[in-house]
């Protein structure tokens, strides 16, 4: 049971902790890349999904692009 728990939350750890979970994940199941920014978008999209996307949205869609999927949905 601890194991799980110190598995879910390592990732928000100082480094060597978490290059230890990696070593230790890679002697189980192989080789696998780590990337901290993606475990980070992983930790807030079940909390904050809606925020996230909202952000995303605002950041990458202008009004333009509102207007063509509307149009798409209109026929």
């Amino acid at each position: 049971m601890m194991w799980h728990v110190i598995s879910k939350y390592v990732t928000s750890m100082p480094r060597q902790f978490v290059d230890a979970k990696l070593k230790f994940e890679e002697a189980v199941a192989g080789v696998r890349e780590f990337q901290r920014w993606s475990y980070c978008i992983e930790a807030m999209m079940t909390p904050m999904d809606m925020s996230l996307g909202r952000l995303f949205v605002d950041a990458d869609f202008d009004e333009t692009t509102e207007k063509t999927v509307k149009c798409l949905f209109c026929s």
